[in-house]
């Protein structure tokens, strides 16, 4: 584990002299065994190109920054506030920095922004390829924000084989 980038004051006690910072910390990061395949439960918004959906890994099945991606890979990494008093939890933004995207449709972009929670225990924030347009090498960056302050940040650097066929029975088949 590492501390994360960005520290945030925050009141904690009812007295504004009481403040402590909080910490954010990145846990584990790589590719996810994903679970079973949902609609996203927020749909795209503002200029996102795609909606999203809670996930929490079953299982890493890579450690590291490192992404080999092919259709279905999920990646992502873990977040917490190690010193936030439980049962408190922070409402969070994800920001996903990425190579840019060209829908079918021909709207592009290369931002995502969707809501999380930050608390004491394990927070996860990932992305599945489920989209050839998607499907692009480069750095990826994931950050946890509050307002306009980045509290930590995790980056992945993409390689993609030209030439992938996406799966005839979809991201929800089993993979090999």
């Amino acid at each position: 584990m590492r501390p994360a980038l960005a520290v945030l004051a925050l009141t904690l006690a009812a007295h504004p002299v009481q403040a402590q910072v909080l910490a954010v910390e990145i846990g584990q990061v790589g590719t996810i065994e994903p679970a079973d395949p949902d609609p996203p439960t927020i749909p795209p918004e503002g200029g996102n190109l795609v909606g999203s959906s809670a996930q929490k890994p079953k299982r890493y099945l890579h450690l590291g920054n490192q992404i080999d991606a092919k259709y279905c890979t999920l990646f992502g990494f873990e977040f917490r506030a190690p010193n936030l008093p439980a049962p408190l939890t922070m409402p969070v933004t994800v920001q996903l920095d990425h190579p840019l995207w060209v829908r079918p449709d021909g709207r592009s972009g290369t931002r995502e922004r969707y809501p999380n929670v930050l608390h004491q225990d394990w927070s996860y924030s990932g992305y599945h390829l489920e989209e050839s347009w998607t499907l692009v090498p480069g750095t990826w960056t994931f950050s946890v924000m509050m307002g306009d302050t980045v509290l930590a940040s995790q980056s992945f650097d993409l390689k993609v084989d030209p030439g992938q066929k996406f799966p005839a029975g979809g991201c929800g088949a089993p993979l090999s």
